[in-house]
């Protein structure tokens, strides 16, 4: 899975309406006339969690209610929160985010969402994993929260991956 480096663009919506750009009325998975690309989708909170190295989680879990991702854990030790000194190895996972420089991220220029959508609802479909600016994955509820944006993933199979 690739995930873009931003959002597609300064809306925010609520996680019902990003879920709607990549599914057709009857639910399925939008494909792409792309070649080599299986899927176009919301990123899956468990591929981030796997990135960050937080194997013990996974994402049908409804607490903690937040995690940074530099500690694995929550970490209340600075304010804005998630601003241990490991953060910055995972930025790309949340720059381009309204306050992630302020959690060892590189750029928040001209950003609005606070975070993104991921594509997980937690065990009560009330709420849905998301990843912030603050460097920490969490789950606002799905229909009313517009704090939030969009960064798809595509998939690509590893045999269609090649260097020159």
């Amino acid at each position: 899975d690739l995930i873009m480096d931003s959002n597609i663009n300064s809306g925010t919506m609520t996680w019902n309406n990003a879920m709607k750009y990549f599914r057709t009325g009857d639910g399925v998975a939008i494909k792409t006339a792309w070649t080599n690309v299986m899927n176009i989708d919301l990123p899956k909170a468990q591929a981030i969690t796997d990135a960050v190295g937080r194997t013990n989680w996974i994402a049908v879990d409804s607490g903690p209610t937040w995690w940074c991702f530099g500690s694995k854990g929550q970490d209340l030790s600075a304010s804005p929160y998630c601003t241990n000194s490991n953060q910055g190895n995972y930025a790309w996972l949340y720059n381009h985010l309204d306050n992630c420089t302020q959690a060892g991220g590189t750029d928040a220029s001209g950003a609005t969402a606070y975070g993104y959508w991921t594509r997980d609802l937690i065990s009560n479909t009330a709420y849905a994993w998301n990843v912030d600016g603050s460097g920490a994955l969490g789950y606002p509820t799905v229909s009313n929260d517009t704090l939030y944006g969009v960064r798809p993933v595509i998939t690509v199979l590893k045999t269609n991956l090649y260097s020159e």
